[in-house]
């Protein structure tokens, strides 16, 4: 098993928007989300193109799986869900790929359905949970409550398969209250990763018509971060991955006019990267753990997230008499760990 902190997933997307959902939750475009402008019924052939294409990139990652995302897999008719599935199991069991992930809403997953998913070999089933707050799902037309949601994580625990959850930050009526008791339940439930995503204000929804009516005002940016933060802070501590914050740019998300209002930006992940280095810089400022002249030393990976977007933190640094003389990466060094080297006089 490599080191966690370089262990290298791939997920190859399938991605079929609003198919098997027959919702319409103010926040939703899916089409303009996934960057496909239809309702796709892919074929055989073209699901094996894309995941042969896929493939041959795959020899640098340590785990490579199939995904099925953009719609509510598991209320598609049950004998398509048969066949992707069944494609997606070929390449499991000729051991190309190592698992099959998929994302649906909890009141899609009633028992018949999970044990289905076990047929299969599904390893991970990504719900939408959104909020756990009633009053949140139920200003965001989401069609369930959140005993809704604790059923279907029951049932998924009694079938020994794993899951994740979706959260967003900013959905009508939610408050940084309800966001933090959204947080606290999700640790409760133990997922194995957590997506985060902010409340965008999308062209062709009903959210849209709030916004335009004066009856929705998304958060501002840096509230969008300073929650995301706080959860991504919470869930390093009971070490639950989250594997994705913030939508993924896509040219339909680009397009001026597609996306009206609310916390967009393609480096939504890096923002709040930053924040968390900056929480740990003044946590150790104010233990007196840091000079003014220093060479640092960081996780590899990190040492754009030290620096800061922009450089930002790197000019904050500056702000309060604090030069940074040189960041170094070492991938021996733990992420969010900071080892400050005093420069010699």
């Amino acid at each position: 098993m490599p080191n966690q902190k370089d262990f290298k997933q791939m997920t190859i997307p399938i991605f079929i928007p609003h198919m098997g959902c027959g919702h319409s939750c103010t926040f939703c475009n899916q089409r303009m989300i996934s960057g496909i402008q239809r309702e796709p019924k892919w074929s055989e052939d073209q699901v094996r193109e894309i995941i042969d294409t896929w493939l041959l990139r795959s020899e640098q990652y340590d785990r490579v799986e199939i995904g099925f995302f953009g719609g509510s897999f598991t209320g598609i008719p049950a004998d398509l869900q048969e066949k992707y599935l069944s494609m997606a199991e070929t390449y499991v069991r000729q051991n190309f790929v190592h698992g099959i992930r998929l994302s649906t809403r909890p009141d899609y997953l009633e028992s018949d359905v999970i044990e289905r998913l076990k047929r299969y070999k599904v390893t991970i089933v990504e719900i939408g949970v959104q909020s756990y707050s009633d009053q949140v799902l139920k200003a965001a037309k989401r069609g369930h409550d959140a005993l809704c949601i604790q059923n279907a994580i029951k049932r998924l625990k009694e079938a020994n398969l794993g899951y994740g959850i979706q959260l967003m930050i900013g959905l009508p009526e939610d408050t940084r209250d309800s966001w933090c008791k959204t947080v606290r339940q999700a640790i409760k439930d133990k997922p194995a990763c957590i997506r985060i995503y902010p409340t965008l204000v999308l062209s062709d929804t009903e959210l849209a018509d709030w916004y335009r009516e004066g009856r929705y005002e998304p958060i501002e940016l840096s509230t969008a971060v300073t929650y995301a933060a706080d959860a991504y802070w919470e869930f390093m501590k009971v070490d639950i991955p989250i594997i994705r914050m913030g939508l993924q740019a896509s040219e339909e998300l680009s397009n001026d006019g597609n996306v009206l209002a609310g916390p967009h930006h393609d480096a939504f992940r890096s923002l709040v990267e930053t924040e968390i280095y900056k929480r740990i810089i003044k946590r150790e400022l104010e233990k007196g753990l840091v000079g003014n002249r220093h060479y640092v030393r960081v996780y590899s990976k990190h040492v754009s997230f030290f620096s800061g977007y922009k450089r930002s933190n790197l000019e904050w640094l500056k702000s309060v008499g604090i030069q940074i003389l040189k960041i170094e990466g070492d991938s021996e060094i733990a992420p969010y760990q900071i080892k400050w080297v005093q420069e010699l006089k």
